[in-house]
């Protein structure tokens, strides 16, 4: 406990920013600096401005992209100054190092234009919490070259030269254009889905081991949702995700009961302390399956628009 509060107090120290004589300044102060995925560590913001200013209201989203909750707020003043403390409980969902760049706090003086305090930016390693095996990259199957023309129907190879050609050129007058090979959103998920089958924790894993690799499905889960059809997956909760107009209309039906089962579990193994899923493999085969239906029928859709 000694030794949290020590590397608290100096990385605290490290983030506080230059002292100003007008009284404005943000600081934060990190428990720990190196941190497990999806794992719980404590920050601290401190907000000061004069009694007199109007500092601009506080935003969770300047700690981006780390996802915090807060625990306390208080506030108090002191010649003429008024001090702000905010407590939260943080956490980190990308692994390696990971930068933070909190956005500059703004106040209005009495009289004149609104005044920036710089806040340093830190960055926070992220450890992930499944240990150090080995993963094994997911190959794609390679794609099938084009059949050759049949030299023996020069008329037919004519026609498609010349189609070509005219579809070069009008390419050519549409303006800048992607060049490269674009992953589809469901191989992608397909490859995360192959690496968490050989991540997953065995039986009697520590509960922080399970809560981890169901954070990590979830993320597999709302980054698909939001590669596919544009959804705001991170920007809601799962009930407000299930409840999305932009949900019903593009999810088909027939798998929205697999969407809901699976983000239940993966809440569950998140805010319940007493969670016990005896085995992951369940909850890997429904993020497959659910993939696979809603790729085949987001597939058909943008034939039958083609078609249109």
């Amino acid at each position: 406990m000694t030794g949290g509060v020590a590397v608290a107090l100096v990385f605290g120290l490290l983030l506080r920013p230059p002292a100003q004589e007008n009284g404005l300044s943000m600081r934060c102060e990190l428990s720990e600096t190196e941190v497990e995925f999806g794992s719980p560590f404590s920050m601290t913001v401190t907000r000061s401005w004069p009694a007199d200013w109007e500092a601009e209201p506080w935003d969770d989203r300047k700690l981006a992209p780390l996802h915090v909750v807060q625990q306390s707020s208080s506030q108090r003043q002191r010649d003429g100054i008024i001090e702000e403390t905010r407590v939260f409980q943080a956490f980190a969902f990308e692994l390696g190092d990971l930068p933070v760049a909190p956005a500059a706090f703004r106040a209005v003086p009495p009289q004149g234009s609104a005044i920036e305090a710089e806040v340093p930016s830190f960055q926070i390693q992220v450890r992930s919490s499944l240990g150090d095996a080995t993963v094994e990259e997911v190959e794609f199957p390679e794609l099938q070259e084009p059949r050759p023309a049949k030299l023996w129907w020069p008329p037919f190879v004519a026609v498609i030269l010349g189609g070509a050609v005219l579809w070069i050129w009008s390419r050519r007058w549409r303006g800048p254009r992607s060049d490269g090979f674009v992953i589809r959103p469901e191989y992608r998920a397909f490859q995360r889905i192959e690496r968490l089958r050989k991540q997953q924790p065995k039986p009697g894993a520590a509960h922080h081991h399970l809560r981890a690799f169901h954070d990590e499905a979830s993320q597999v889960l709302r980054d698909y949702l939001h590669d596919q059809w544009d959804l705001a997956s991170w920007q809601r909760t799962s009930e407000e995700l299930l409840d999305a107009p932009a949900t019903h209309q593009h999810v088909p039906t027939s798998s929205r009961a697999t969407l809901e089962r699976s983000l239940q579990r993966c809440d569950r193994a998140r805010f319940s302390a007493t969670f016990v899923e005896p085995s992951t493999s369940a909850l890997l085969d429904d993020l497959f399956r659910f993939v696979q239906d809603t790729a085949a029928s987001h597939g058909t859709d943008r034939s039958s628009e083609g078609a249109a």
